[in-house]
């Protein structure tokens, strides 16, 4: 089994695309990138440099109806972006969402017809 079906395995909550700006401080430097996928437990972002895995960030973005949300968050996984060299995606857990947050992000998620449950999104 790979990396990559271990951790689709041990994602419990849906995502949704999410395709929208956010700011990334790590290493007392704030970069600008943007996010793919998000869910109650995280996001997937893409992003022009490696990040060690494990490695923590903290995240500002906007879910639409809400007001700018900080987050501080972890590296959890990190793959090359099919197709564009020299980008990455990062799968990234929140480390101290709000229930408040947590339950704008799941309402959020449940306006989709067809949450994500892996780390691509579906074709078709």
């Amino acid at each position: 089994m790979g990396e990559q079906d271990q951790y689709t395995r041990r994602r419990r909550v849906p995502r949704r695309e999410f395709l929208r700006p956010v700011g990334v401080l790590v290493g007392g430097r704030y970069y600008v990138t943007r996010a793919l996928q998000i869910g109650e437990g995280g996001l997937k972002l893409e992003f022009h440099r490696p990040l060690e895995v494990n490695s923590q960030l903290a995240l500002s973005f906007l879910i639409p109806g809400q007001k700018m949300t900080v987050v501080r968050s972890v590296v959890r996984n990190q793959e090359p972006a099919p197709g564009e060299p020299g980008l990455l995606h990062f799968g990234v857990e929140f480390l101290n969402l709000d229930f408040a947050l947590k339950r704008a992000i799941r309402n959020y998620v449940a306006l989709t017809k067809r949450p994500t449950y892996g780390l691509a999104e579906p074709h078709g």
